[in-house]
């Protein structure tokens, strides 16, 4: 499917994301590993030894080298856009006004559409008053102000950033950034804050994507709010049947769930370094002079993009450091096999029905998982039995 990605995608994302993550984890591994030709960077990746599996190196050398640099990245990729067109922010804010409902109108009034954002927000606020007691006021209030406020004003920004540049802009690690800077302004240090279900999302940007989708197949607005909202419990509730019947299997995480093998220690890792603060405890892991000189990095290459009129995405480069090397890889792959079918059968009749192959690659795909995995639990079943 990241293959298939590549026929769709514009070749500059996929350049971008090639790029980032053939920087960082190539180039960039090679450099710092013992065997470096760089006297300066030789050894600072120490976990590498010849024979290491890629996983393996993805986790270590995120964690040991790259956990800094890919942090001010994504966060100038994150501001700097929104400081070049500062109309989308405001050109977001003014659509609101513009949001009408009637009978001849395929929409729910503003009100109601505000009522259930605020008040899932506030919700989520007050689930964590409840969960974590005791917490200052001014904790409080600033994830109040993160979750209603935040989320509702960056939500506008994201959905005008889709239709306007195809890609949803973001500020990452907003809520650990404040959180940090509160803890150490205050001295509050609660470790369960960060795991309550805080809900900080701009989710909205992505519903609004789906809602366009649908109505460019002709099926009206509220038909869909309503299979989604009948669709949503049903799945909320099947996952723990799944979840169920997969752990009674194998624990988790195990080899026989090779993905938690692989990325649950990645996420803890995260979580570790920023109930940590960054400090002894979490090995050091946050270098503010890396942090800065990416955030710097980043800047050049905005600015010059922006010079010589190049369409340099940056959140394509965060996003292409962020991942192992084999899905931006894959992105090239289908980018490079997309352009010798064009080259083929034309360009015209390429772009009029590569969506229609990716779609059918979807449900091709969505299907052999299902039943591959449906064969991989009976025999993992029949494996697990004392006889």
């Amino acid at each position: 499917m990241t293959l298939s990605l590549g026929f769709i995608l514009p070749p500059n994302v996929v350049l971008a994301a090639f790029a980032g993550g053939f920087a960082l984890y190539f180039l960039g591994n090679y450099l710092t590993s013992p065997s470096s030709t760089i006297p300066w960077f030789r050894g600072v990746f120490s976990y590498w030894s010849p024979g290491s599996s890629l996983l393996t190196i993805y986790q270590r050398s995120l964690f040991q080298v790259w956990v800094s640099p890919l942090i001010g990245f994504s966060v100038a990729a994150g501001i700097l856009p929104i400081l070049r067109r500062p109309k989308i922010f405001i050109g977001s804010l003014k659509s609101l006004l513009r949001i009408g409902s009637s009978r001849e109108i395929d929409n729910y009034p503003l009100i109601l559409l505000l009522l259930l954002f605020f008040s899932s927000t506030m919700g989520s606020v007050a689930l964590l008053n409840y969960l974590v007691p005791n917490l200052p006021l001014t904790f409080i209030l600033m994830t109040l102000l993160l979750s209603s406020g935040w989320s509702f004003i960056y939500t506008l920004v994201g959905t005008r950033s889709y239709g306007v540049i195809g890609i949803k802009q973001d500020v990452p690690y907003l809520k650990e950034g404040l959180f940090i800077a509160y803890m150490n302004l205050t001295g509050f240090n609660n470790a369960h804050v960060w795991f309550a279900p805080l809900i900080i999302t701009t989710f909205g940007a992505d519903f609004c994507y789906f809602m366009k989708v649908g109505q460019i197949c002709n099926a009206s607005s509220k038909s869909m709010y309503k299979a989604y909202f009948i669709v949503f419990p049903i799945a909320w509730l099947m996952s723990f049947i799944y979840v169920s019947v997969f752990w009674s299997i194998a624990p988790m995480p195990s080899n026989v769930y090779p993905g938690t093998n692989i990325y649950w220690p990645v996420q803890a890792q995260w979580l570790r370094l920023f109930i940590s603060m960054g400090t002894r405890e979490s090995g050091g892991l946050l270098n503010p002079l890396a942090f800065l000189i990416s955030f710097i990095i980043a800047s050049g290459i905005f600015v010059f993009s922006e010079l010589a009129s190049l369409s340099i995405p940056l959140i394509a480069l965060a996003s292409g450091m962020s991942q192992p090397i084999p899905y931006p890889t894959s992105l090239l792959l289908g980018m490079m096999i997309g352009k010798i079918i064009e080259y083929r059968i034309g360009r015209s009749f390429w772009i009029s029905f590569r969506n229609t192959v990716v779609a059918g690659l979807s449900l091709g795909t969505g299907l052999l998982i299902t039943i591959s995995v449906a064969i991989k639990l009976i025999l993992k079943n029949i494996w697990i039995l004392p006889y």
